[in-house]
């Protein structure tokens, strides 16, 4: 069981493809939509 890699996962395949986190970025464990959309912010906070 992996708590947080597809947060990790998401954050490294934007550095290194330039995609964007919207598609990149899962729900991972069962994420609210709220908190699915926290996430994406997250991950784009990093490459601002």
């Amino acid at each position: 069981m992996g708590i947080a890699n597809t947060t990790t996962s998401a954050a490294v395949l934007c550095a290194l493809t330039d995609l964007e986190a919207e598609v990149v970025v899962g729900k991972g464990a069962g994420l609210t939509e709220e908190q699915y959309k926290h996430k994406i912010e997250v991950v784009k906070g990093h490459f601002a």
